[in-house]
């Protein structure tokens, strides 16, 4: 038996600063952004992607009901059922019926001399990737050869998906690649596009930023840049009496055009044959997912994100 019954593939691609936190502080930085424990690389709690789903199918059409067979009920409303009732059984707490894994990072925005960003990646985030894929079964998302155990790169090079770029010095942030550093490879390229697959169709020239200017650089050199690069912002709260600062604090931030995947599932055996699969009830009501605002600081105007189902056609359910 399957892990889970049936998986569907989502893109989440940032429109505006994120900030999805830890609520506790590491070194300088008051509040962090959550971060993978291993690598160090940014993520997306599954928690804050089940709890936005949540909020959102509750704001649509979506009855109470169904929103509770697929996410379960909330501690409150197990509080009001069990105050209600006569009976003194306490009321179950029973979990939905989906399964939202985290938002892991596919690519991340690198400024550069050679054109404004480029959408850099790293074998260590293709490799769990394809992992996390065979293991749930899913196949046709990665094209070849990324569908294996990857490829292996040199140490101190950069692959380009673009052809003009091969043969010249590359600048991303502080990291300098000289001409001989810097290699086309045709198949990320297709990586590219399939990457752009997690970002909708009206979306062209965003699409086409991924076909053209996905990077891949070795694990240590994206590692270093994911210590260094994140934008850390200083925040303060003003006196209006004595016209002076009251609080200062920092927090890190990740910034507009990062692209994020999340695999959502079914749990085996919630469903019986005469029912649609908690998995199809939520396809059904994903246009109300399609623009989300999740993470902190939303008066702002951070969080801002659209998520994107992949393309069912290539990708069958498991």
């Amino acid at each position: 038996m399957d892990v889970w019954s049936k998986c569907i593939l989502t893109g989440i691609y940032t429109l505006s600063p994120l900030h999805c936190g830890t609520g506790q502080t590491t070194g300088a930085v008051d509040l962090p952004i959550a971060r993978d424990a291993a690598t160090g690389f940014p993520i997306l709690p599954p928690t804050t992607i089940k709890g936005v789903a949540r909020d959102y199918c509750m704001l649509g059409d979506m009855d109470e009901s169904t929103v509770n067979d697929l996410f379960g009920k909330q501690v409150e409303q197990i509080d009001k059922e069990q105050a209600e009732t006569e009976n003194s059984r306490p009321v179950s707490l029973e979990a939905g019926a989906l399964i939202f894994s985290e938002g892991r990072l596919l690519a991340y925005p690198v400024r550069s001399l050679n054109r404004p960003f480029f959408h850099v990646t790293c074998p260590m985030i293709l490799d769990r990737l394809a992992r996390d894929l065979r293991a749930l079964g899913i196949d046709g998302f990665l094209p070849q050869p990324w569908q294996g155990n990857g490829m292996t790169i040199e140490s101190g090079k950069a692959y380009v998906s673009d052809g003009d770029l091969a043969g010249n010095a590359l600048v991303l942030e502080d990291l300098v690649f000289e001409p001989n550093e810097v290699i086309e490879l045709d198949p990320l390229k297709d990586l590219g596009l399939r990457f752009g697959d997690l970002i909708p169709k009206e979306e062209d020239r965003t699409r086409m930023l991924l076909s053209t200017g996905l990077i891949l650089i070795p694990n240590e050199d994206f590692s270093d840049l994911m210590r260094r690069v994140i934008p850390v912002q200083a925040r303060i709260k003003l006196n209006r009496q004595s016209k002076t600062s009251k609080n200062l604090w920092y927090e890190e931030y990740l910034p507009s055009d990062c692209l994020f995947l999340s695999i959502i599932g079914e749990r085996p055996g919630r469903v019986n044959n005469k029912q649609k699969s908690a998995i199809k009830k939520l396809k059904e009501a994903f246009s109300i997912l399609e623009r989300i605002q999740m993470g902190g600081n939303e008066t702002v105007g951070y969080g801002l994100c659209r998520w994107t189902r992949f393309p069912e056609k290539q990708v069958p359910e498991s």
